[in-house]
């Protein structure tokens, strides 16, 4: 009894208008209709050039100029209609068009519930608005909520992006772009790939998730999750973030990373970390945050601050912090650095160092100039004062010059290598010249005072020259120790 009395509630569709009505022969509850045929349900108006109208089943089949306009104020337009008034559902073929007055959606054949304010297409279609052009094979449309669903190879052609995808969403109300599984954007000057995504079109900005990949000319970075903000050209990485630097072959990781295409500026920090890549080694440098600056004479220069450590195979240093640039490979080291080469220990106040086609070239320590090796046991090879210069050849020690206040303890040693003497030399300027890394020659120079000295006879309190410290426990034994300090797992907000 309760299906039959919903039956008898349905409201029948309305016919306004006709030139010519007339019955079918066949059915008499088909009129067919011809000639500015208008019809109404409901607040729903149709209108074509001529119909079928199914008095018993409550539907009409349009034919020609068909124009469907819903109380939700969209407007369907078709070359054919077929509309159910029982359930509200108009199915639409033939140079289809739907429209809100936002959206225009073009397609062969679509599905649209008047009732719900929902249409769908299943074999290609194409959406535009006033930012751009969506097409898909499939495309689902809810007039309630202002949503767009699209399947199956969209596109999204704007002004100046691209958007490639498997499947995304679209809401008109909020501006926001959804993206899902396989999704390409091609902006400006870079490309993204990701599996998760949102563009915010009023604030235009994007934000990723599940590691996307953004593909800049000279470089690319990847992590976690991204934000880019197109206005400002400003990209922000956070989890397992990484830059790659294809031109200058290298490599900056971080929990996060700030980056700016207007001044090509950098940010990171808690820690960055950066591998600079040669034929021969890498060079990696981890510290507490990293910045760049960019100047018109002096290039790009990396700026890193608080517990610097430097690592390659053959050297290492720590310092408190370090400039590194780019445009004469010079590292400069602030704040008693400690910088070791091979078994050689320097210290300074300041360092610099540079390097020429991927190797050490020269090295400069000002102020407190202290450098030690290890000889034997507890002796110590030294040799300090204010200023030193280190020249290198194919990354080995050539020559040392220690200027002002030079002071030298230099173990003597025979061809067996057993000691024949100790010598202690003070002058104003020392030069030591090095062949396959062993001492060749010592040149003292202004002021020269020097005695050799038995091993035996050797004073006690010039074994250790004033300001000596050995501070090989710093030393780590290989890249990895830097890099199990990389916390992926610390949220910056």
């Amino acid at each position: 009894l309760f299906f039959a009395n919903n039956l008898f509630c349905q409201i029948k569709i309305q016919l306004d208008n006709a030139d010519t009505l007339k019955y079918s022969q066949s059915r008499g509850d088909i009129q067919i209709l011809v000639g500015n045929v208008s019809f109404n349900h409901e607040g729903n108006y149709l209108y074509c050039d001529s119909a079928f109208l199914y008095t018993n089943e409550n539907r009409v089949e349009a034919f020609g100029n068909v124009s469907l306009i819903s109380n939700n104020q969209v407007t369907l337009t078709s070359k054919y209609i077929d509309y159910d008034g029982n359930t509200k559902m108009a199915k639409a073929k033939h140079n289809v068009t739907l429209t809100d007055g936002y959206y225009i959606l073009k397609t062969s054949e679509l599905d649209y519930d008047l009732k719900n304010d929902y249409a769908f297409y299943l074999n290609n279609g194409i959406i535009t608005d006033p930012y751009q052009t969506i097409t898909s094979k499939k495309a689902y449309y809810y007039g309630e909520s202002g949503d767009l669903a699209f399947a199956n190879n969209v596109q999204i052609v704007a002004t100046d992006y691209k958007i490639s995808a498997d499947s995304l969403k679209y809401n008109s109300k909020n501006e926001l772009v959804y993206f899902f599984d396989n999704s390409t954007i091609t902006d400006t000057n870079m490309i993204i790939y990701c599996d998760a995504g949102i563009y915010d079109m009023k604030n235009d900005t994007f934000f990723f998730s599940q590691h996307p990949i953004i593909y800049y000319q000279s470089y690319y970075i990847e992590a976690d999750t991204v934000q880019f903000y197109r206005q400002t050209n400003l990209t922000i990485a956070r989890s397992r973030a990484i830059v790659i630097d294809t031109i200058n072959n290298l490599k900056i990781s971080s929990p996060f990373i700030k980056l700016s295409q207007l001044d090509s500026s950098i940010l990171s920090f808690k820690p960055a970390i950066i591998d600079i890549f040669s034929d021969n080694d890498t060079l990696t440098i981890i510290s507490d945050t990293l910045s760049t600056i960019t100047d018109s004479l002096k290039g790009r220069e990396f700026v890193f601050n608080k517990n610097v450590r430097i690592f390659q195979n053959d050297l290492q240093a720590v310092c408190d912090s370090l400039v590194y640039s780019q445009l004469d490979s010079t590292f400069t080291l602030f704040k008693f650095p400690i910088f070791w080469f091979d078994s050689t220990q320097m210290t300074s106040d300041t360092m610099v160092l540079f390097l020429k086609n991927e190797n050490l070239d020269k090295m400069y320590g000002f102020e407190n100039a202290f450098i030690i090796e290890p000889f034997i046991d507890t002796l110590y090879n030294q040799i300090k004062g204010i200023t030193v210069t280190i020249n290198f050849k194919e990354n080995e020690i050539d020559s040392l010059i220690m200027y002002r206040q030079s002071e030298l303890v230099y173990y003597l040693v025979d061809d067996e290598q057993k000691i024949i003497g100790v010598n202690h030399s003070t002058g104003n300027q020392t030069i030591l010249t090095f062949v396959d890394r062993e001492l060749d020659k010592v040149l003292i120079l202004e002021n020269p005072q020097g005695t050799v000295y038995p091993l035996d006879e050797f004073p006690k309190e010039l074994e250790r020259l004033k300001g000596f410290q050995t501070q090989y426990y710093k030393l780590i034994s290989n890249r990895d120790e830097i890099y199990k300090k990389l916390n992926f797992d610390i949220a910056i907000e």
